[in-house]
C-alpha cells in the first residue's frame, strides 16, 4: 500500500510539473503554469515563477491554481491560490496591431523619350492589395514653347497624369521647381496611389500634358506596405534651384513630421550633358532608381534620382544628394508618409 501511495504521489507531481506546457498554449492565464516558469495564472512553475493568484485574460477556466503548491517545489517557484476562471480567449485571437512601413519593391529606372507619348513599366511582381504605390518621376519637354513670346515649354504632370492597369488613382504629391533653358523645363514629380487594388501584371503609365515634341522621362515606381490610410502624405518641400557651379543638393520638408513612423522619399532632377553625372544618396537612405548619363540634355532624360529612408523620430527631414556640376542646374524634391503605426 505504502508503494503505491508513492506511485500516485509521483504521477500527481508529474501532471502538475507537464500541465503547465500543455494549457499554456491555451493563452495567458487560467490553466496552470508553464514548466518553464514565468507568470501562468495557475500554479508555480517548474523552474520557477511568480505563479498568478488570479487567472489571467485567456486559456482554460481555472481550477489549476490548487496545482500550484506541488508546482512550485524545484527552483522555488510561489504556490498558487487558484487561478479565477480566463475568457477562454486564445493567442491567435490577440490583434497583432499595424504592421510597419516596408519597401516590398522597386522598379527599374524606366527612360521614356519622344516620340514615346506615354511611358510604361511593369512592376515584377503583383502588389499587394491593399499597399500603396509611390512614383518619382524626372521630365523635361517642349509643350507650350513660344519663341516669339520668349516662353519656354514645360513638362506639365496633373493629376490624371500618372495611372495603371488596375484603375487606381494617384495623386501628386510635391511639383519641383522647373529647371529652364530657352525651349524647355524640367521638374521633379511625386505621386502615390494608396489602398491599391492589384490582380495579374501590374502596369504603371506616364502621360505628360501635350504632344511629346521634344520630351524625356526618367522615373521609377516602390510598392510600400504600412501606411496609413489616406491620404498619409504627411510633410513635404523643394530644394533650392542649384546653378552650374552646384555639387550638392539638400531638399528639405518646409514643416515638421507629425509622428515618428514615417517613410520620406525624394527626387533629385539634374540637368546635364555628362556621361556621368556621379549622383549618390545621403548615407542612410536607400536609392531605388537612378539616371547617370544624359549626353543631350535636349533629347535624353535629365539625371533622375529616387530615394527614401525609414524614419523613427520626428521633425524637418532633409536629404542631401551629392552630383558633378550640372551642365545647366539642379534641384529636388522630398515627401514624408506617416505609418499606420505612430511608434
Amino acid at each position: 500500500m505504502r508503494a503505491r501511495g508513492l506511485l500516485g504521489w509521483g504521477v500527481g507531481l508529474l501532471l502538475v510539473a507537464c500541465g503547465g506546457s500543455e494549457f499554456g498554449s491555451e493563452g495567458s492565464g487560467g490553466a496552470g503554469g508553464a514548466a518553464t516558469g514565468g507568470s501562468s495564472a495557475s500554479g508555480g512553475a517548474a523552474t520557477g515563477g511568480t505563479s498568478g493568484a488570479s487567472g489571467g485574460s485567456g486559456g482554460l477556466a481555472g481550477g489549476a491554481g490548487s496545482g500550484g503548491s506541488m508546482g512550485g517545489a524545484p527552483s522555488g517557484g510561489v504556490s498558487g491560490v487558484g487561478g479565477a476562471p480566463g475568457d477562454a480567449s486564445t493567442d491567435s485571437s490577440v490583434d497583432a496591431g499595424p504592421q510597419p512601413i516596408a519597401v516590398v519593391q522597386a522598379s527599374a529606372v524606366k527612360l521614356s523619350t519622344s516620340p514615346e507619348a506615354v511611358s510604361k513599366l511593369t512592376l515584377s511582381a503583383t502588389p499587394q492589395p491593399g499597399n500603396a504605390i509611390i512614383v518619382g518621376i524626372t521630365c523635361i519637354s517642349e509643350y507650350g514653347y513660344d519663341g516669339d513670346a520668349g516662353v519656354a515649354g514645360d513638362c506639365v504632370l496633373s493629376n490624371g497624369s500618372v495611372a495603371d492597369n488596375q484603375g487606381n488613382t494617384y495623386t501628386r504629391v510635391v511639383q519641383g521647381e522647373p529647371l529652364a533653358s530657352s525651349h524647355q523645363k524640367a521638374r521633379s514629380y511625386i505621386f502615390i496611389a494608396q489602398n491599391i487594388a492589384a490582380a495579374g501584371s501590374f502596369i504603371i503609365s506616364v502621360d505628360p500634358e501635350g504632344p511629346p515634341q521634344v520630351q524625356g522621362i526618367a522615373w521609377g515606381a516602390i510598392e510600400v506596405a504600412g501606411l496609413k490610410a489616406p491620404p498619409s502624405l504627411d510633410a513635404w518641400g523643394l530644394s533650392l534651384v542649384g546653378g552650374t557651379n552646384a555639387t550638392t543638393t539638400t531638399a528639405t520638408t518646409d514643416l515638421a513630421t507629425t509622428q515618428a513612423n514615417e517613410l520620406a522619399v525624394g527626387v533629385l532632377t539634374m540637368r546635364s550633358d555628362d556621361t556621368n553625372m556621379m549622383i549618390t544618396q545621403e548615407s542612410g537612405w536607400v536609392s531605388h532608381q537612378v539616371h547617370q548619363n544624359s549626353t543631350s540634355a535636349n533629347m535624353n532624360p535629365p539625371g533622375h534620382s529616387m530615394v527614401s529612408k525609414l524614419l523613427t523620430s520626428s521633425g524637418k527631414i532633409s536629404h542631401t544628394w551629392t552630383h558633378d556640376m550640372p551642365t545647366r542646374s539642379v534641384a529636388g524634391v522630398i515627401a514624408t508618409f506617416k505609418g499606420a503605426s505612430t511608434d
